[in-house]
């Protein structure tokens, strides 16, 4: 497993690879992605967006409606107002019902399965971040009503972004497994977005890969209606919407990817949900990439319907487990080292 860090907490990913032979996000194409997330609200919002200074309409991240409030532009410093005078317009509840009205085409029935889990996905590739009240049913939440705030996320892709990673991560025998780690904010789906592209479309140094994305919450392909609002490739397959321990199986049956790529790890252990991390987060996010492991081999092994092969691998990976387990107990001097003594007949 390669893992590659992509950090800078308080950076931008533009100015993250400033001046590093990276190609950065266009003026011009990121004041028009903030045009096009604009047209999405309701005309009068609309109307003051378009009288904010293009160096902010470049560099907006969100787009924050509030009821009650005025609306916010997110910017790399934190949020500001969008009107320029006192005293500030205020949102409506009804404009923010309007905004998901329109977004979803007055269908909100048919996206009550995204808007149960908070967000709406909007043409162009437009995640739109919804708060209200919960409809709860046996304990699972069905729907939002009652809209209090919308926060409307402007995706830009950053070609070329991944290149100088892919490099260094390329093998002769293909593209390994990576995993990124960064904190929030930082730019993971830009670069995963870009790397998605890259590994699909191909190159001179590199063969196009038949790539396989599982987009449970609709931010890497963006899918609208079918159609990626998002460059994710020309051999990408992309599982919209489904969890991803499922779709990772579903697309090793049905699309034969070489590379699967997934926004998060998946979660296989619903427990795990109820958890809380204690002390470092490593070994819970290394539980979880053992059992996605465990999951692929054993779904190859059942492909391979080789009963002796089968034997073997699980033989090497319970002897494997063995020995850690092994090392571990034996490390605290309080258990007793009786537990794994050997009848001394059994010698004779």
């Amino acid at each position: 497993m390669r893992r590659a860090a992509y950090l800078g907490r308080d950076e931008h990913i533009v100015e993250h690879h400033r001046g590093k032979g990276v190609e950065r996000v266009d003026e011009a194409y990121a004041i028009r992605r903030y045009q096009q997330a604009a047209a999405l609200l309701p005309l009068r919002w609309q109307r003051l967006c378009r009288q904010v200074p293009e160096e902010q309409q470049a560099e907006a991240e969100e787009l924050r409606l509030r009821a009650g409030q005025t609306l916010t532009l997110l910017l790399r410093g934190g949020e500001v107002p969008a009107a320029r005078e006192r005293p500030y317009p205020v949102v409506t509840q009804t404009e923010l019902e309007q905004l998901c009205d329109g977004v979803t085409d007055y269908s909100r029935y048919a996206a009550a399965d995204t808007l149960s889990r908070g967000y709406l996905t909007a043409r162009g590739g437009f995640r739109i971040g919804v708060c209200g009240t919960a409809v709860l049913r046996d304990g699972v939440n069905t729907n939002l009503r009652d809209i209090s705030s919308v926060a409307v996320r402007i995706s830009r892709q950053v070609r070329g972004l991944a290149e100088p990673l892919l490099r260094e991560l390329w093998e002769p025998e293909g593209f390994p497994s990576t995993l990124l780690l960064a904190p929030p904010g930082v730019g993971k789906t830009t670069l995963l977005r870009d790397m998605i592209c890259a590994l699909s479309d191909g190159d001179e140094q590199r063969p196009a890969c038949r790539v396989g994305i599982v987009d449970e919450r609709g931010e890497l392909a963006a899918m609208y209606r079918g159609v990626p609002q998002l460059e994710v490739g020309a051999h990408t397959d992309v599982l919209d919407g489904c969890p991803k321990a499922l779709g990772i199986t579903m697309l090793l049956r049905s699309a034969n990817p070489q590379v699967i790529a997934v926004d998060e790890i998946p979660d296989n252990d619903p427990s795990a949900r109820e958890n809380r991390f204690r002390g470092s987060v490593l070994p819970v996010l290394n539980k979880k990439l053992v059992m996605n492991s465990l999951n692929i081999i054993f779904d190859l092994l059942q492909r391979c319907n080789n009963k002796m092969l089968t034997g073997e691998v699980s033989a090497y990976l319970t002897l494997s487990v063995y020995t850690v387990f092994r090392l571990l107990y034996s490390a605290n001097p309080k258990n007793p080292a009786a537990m794994f003594s050997v009848p001394g007949y059994l010698f004779a």
